[in-house]
């Protein structure tokens, strides 16, 4: 379609609008629309510059091998129950199998939790969008695209040979 702009890089109140619309639960379509930018831009914006947030549970038990899993002494020895189900042992932190527990709908459209209405209560590594950060990313990506390798002239004389 003719109806999307030229314009190659993201601004920031366009990356805010963004947030906005994904907070509010909009298609990748309609913000694309709004934006007159493609549907695929928004879509690459956000997978870019998502970012995950791996949650404290009080338990350690937040590992998808939790159900199955018999392991014990992980705090230590004297310690006699089962570590998926003891307080004091964090999964993540001590066990060599953990495994963190994916959400599946991560892997479909918009990509992050932001509208989620069961992000509350999940106890899932979450993944938001948030505008600051995807500039923040963005302006530290541009400037280091723009700065050059950092090579001493040896360096390059090397290379040569």
């Amino acid at each position: 379609m003719e109806y999307y702009s030229k314009k190659t890089h993201l601004t920031k109140p366009d990356r805010f609008i963004i947030e906005r619309l994904i907070n509010a639960g909009f298609s990748f379509k309609y913000i694309s629309e709004t934006l007159a930018r493609h549907p695929s831009t928004i879509s690459r914006e956000i997978k870019r510059n998502r970012h995950f947030i791996t949650l404290r549970t009080t338990r350690g038990n937040d590992c998808a091998l939790s159900f199955s899993c018999y392991i014990k002494h992980l705090c230590d020895d004297i310690c006699h129950r089962l570590c998926r189900a003891c307080e004091k042992t964090v999964c993540r932190e001590y066990c060599k199998d953990y495994i963190p527990v994916h959400c599946s709908l991560l892997d479909q459209k918009p990509f992050v939790c932001n509208a989620c209405p069961n992000r509350v209560k999940c106890h899932k590594g979450h993944v938001y969008y948030n505008a600051h950060i995807a500039h923040a990313s963005y302006l530290r990506n541009l400037a280091d695209s723009r700065r050059g390798i950092r090579v001493s002239r040896s360096e390059i004389k090397k290379l040569d040979e």
